[in-house]
């Protein structure tokens, strides 16, 4: 079989349509955050379910699946932020940090959820809570799974072996199942909002 190397005229982004074009820009800009982080998401799964499926390549694919399903987190927890700010009247507002410190962001997405969902069982926040501790003390700053060495040029993941990927899989979906039911809430809240002020302007 015939080996390609790059020739000339090669270009990398061809904005062309047809079968094989993936489209960009196809939603508002509202909701791109919460696009890519859904894009993250089902990369990461489709990655680990080949993964589980077929055991071959754990050893390679885990930082990238790992990558994917924490900057996934991350994009959905500053979505969260950005969204529910706008929603609530008590809460003070809280900017997205501008870093990639789950912890942090948890920190300001915890009230949000408590005002928006002041019905709702506490408990699974604590549940919640402890898979983000968990996952910032392993990679803090989304560098681990992307480096063998932080900036410091300490390794990455010292001390870690193993990590079992069925585990992983399980605990990651029910983690994304959580915040795929608050954004769908969200959604409605906000869906919700626009109406009665389109139906009758502003309340202020």
């Amino acid at each position: 079989m015939e080996i390609e190397w790059p020739q000339k005229g090669d270009k990398l982004f061809r904005q062309e349509g047809g079968p094989y074009s993936a489209c960009i820009n196809w939603v508002h800009d509202e909701e791109k955050q919460e696009l890519y982080a859904r894009s993250f998401e089902r990369a990461a799964i489709h990655l680990i379910d080949h993964v589980t499926n077929t055991r071959s390549e754990l050893d390679t694919f885990i930082y990238p699946v790992i990558f994917c399903f924490r900057h996934s987190l991350e994009l959905t927890l500053k979505n969260i932020i950005n969204v529910g700010n706008a929603l609530c009247e008590n809460s003070k507002i809280r900017k997205s940090p501008q870093n990639h410190d789950l912890l942090q962001l948890w920190h300001n997405v915890k009230p949000i959820l408590i005002e928006l969902f002041p019905q709702e069982d506490k408990s699974i926040l604590t549940h919640v809570e402890r898979c983000i501790k968990e996952f910032d003390s392993v990679d803090k700053y989304s560098m681990s799974f992307r480096y063998p060495t932080d900036r410091k040029g300490s390794p990455s993941l010292e001390g870690m072996k193993y990590i079992d990927t069925l585990n992983l899989k399980k605990t990651m979906k029910a983690l994304l199942n959580f915040f795929a039911g608050v954004d769908s809430q969200i959604s409605t809240i906000r869906e919700y909002a626009r109406e009665m002020k389109s139906e009758f302007g502003s309340i202020e």
